[in-house]
C-alpha cells in the first residue's frame, strides 16, 4: 500500500476518534509553550521557537472545534519562556499574568500547572529596582491562592557561579513571594538567613530568627525552582573566597553561626534538588 504524500485530515477519522485525539492532545504532560506569532496573536506551541501551532488541532476545522468544545479541555502544563527585556520584568512572568487575565474564570480553573521561567535580574541591595516585581509577584499570588488545583513552577535563572548574588537574588525573590521591601542594604550573614529560612527553618538558630523576623511559610502553593544544574565547586569556592576575604565583618559570627559555607552548599543543593 504506498503511503500518501498529502496530511491526514483528522475529519477523515470517526467523531469519537477525533475527540479522543483532541482529548489527548489538549492534556498533554508534555507542556505547552505561549508565544505569539508572526502578527502578535497568542498562541499555545509545541515548542519556545512558536513553529509548531498546537491550537491548530483543535481549531482544524469548525466542525471538529464545536465537537470538541463541550468536553472540558484543559492543558495540564502551561509554559511560559523568559525572553529577558532591557527594563523591567521579564517576559515569562509578565506573559503568564496577561495570559490568565485575558481567560473566562471558567477557563482559568482549568489551568493545572503552569511553569514560568523567569531572569531576575534585580542587580543586590537595590530596593528601587526590586518594586516592579512585587507588583507582578503579588498577581501570582493572588492567582495560586484562589485556584488551589494549579501548580506554579518557578523557575529561577540564577548563576550559582557567583555564590554571594546566588545568595542574594534568591533572598530577593523570597522577598517578593512574601511581599516584603528588599532592604536597600543587605549584609550577606542577613542573606543566607532569608535564603535558609525557607529551604530548612530548623537550621536557624533562634536568635537570628527573632532579629530577622523571618516567616515559616510561603502564603501559596508556588514552588520555586533554579533553572539549569548547579555547580557545586564554584559555589563553595565563591562562598569561601568571601568569607575569608571579611575577616572583620561584625555580622560574620551570625553567617558562622547558621553555619558557614558548608551550610550555603547543603541548602542550595536542596533548593536544586527539590525545589521550595
Amino acid at each position: 500500500m504506498s503511503q500518501s504524500s498529502e496530511p491526514f485530515h483528522l475529519l477523515r477519522l470517526p467523531g469519537e476518534l477525533r475527540n479522543a485525539v483532541c482529548r489527548f492532545a489538549l492534556s498533554t504532560n508534555d507542556g505547552l509553550y505561549h508565544c505569539k506569532d508572526a502578527f502578535g496573536k497568542r498562541i499555545l506551541c509545541a515548542s519556545p521557537s512558536g513553529f509548531l501551532d498546537f491550537n491548530q488541532l483543535k481549531y482544524a476545522s469548525r466542525q471538529l472545534y464545536q465537537e470538541t468544545a463541550g468536553l472540558e479541555l484543559h492543558c495540564n502544563t502551561l509554559i511560559f519562556p523568559d525572553r529577558p527585556l532591557r527594563t523591567g520584568p521579564s517576559v515569562g512572568l509578565k506573559n503568564f499574568l496577561s495570559f490568565q487575565h485575558g481567560m473566562t474564570p471558567y477557563w482559568r480553573g482549568m489551568i493545572r500547572t503552569v511553569i514560568i521561567q523567569h531572569n531576575f535580574d534585580c542587580p543586590v541591595g537595590v530596593n528601587k529596582t526590586c518594586i516592579c516585581y512585587q507588583v507582578q509577584m503579588s498577581d501570582l499570588i493572588k492567582f495560586s491562592t484562589t485556584h488551589q488545583k494549579a501548580t506554579v513552577y518557578f523557575e529561577v535563572k540564577l548563576d550559582a557561579r557567583d555564590g554571594i548574588h546566588f545568595i542574594g537574588k534568591a533572598s530577593m525573590v523570597y522577598e517578593a513571594l512574601r511581599g516584603s521591601e528588599v532592604p536597600g542594604l543587605c549584609y550577606y550573614s542577613n542573606l543566607l538567613c532569608r535564603f535558609a529560612e525557607v529551604a530548612d527553618w530548623a537550621s536557624i538558630p533562634e536568635k537570628i530568627r527573632r532579629s530577622y523576623g523571618t516567616s515559616r511559610h510561603l502564603p501559596c502553593n508556588i514552588i520555586l525552582l533554579p533553572h539549569g544544574q548547579l555547580d557545586e565547586e564554584s559555589f563553595r569556592e565563591c562562598i569561601l573566597r568571601w568569607s575569608i576575604s571579611q575577616p572583620n565583618d561584625p555580622n560574620k559570627g551570625s553567617f558562622e553561626e547558621v553555619g558557614g559555607v558548608e551550610a550555603c552548599v547543603s541548602l542550595a543543593r536542596k533548593w536544586y534538588a527539590e525545589g521550595i
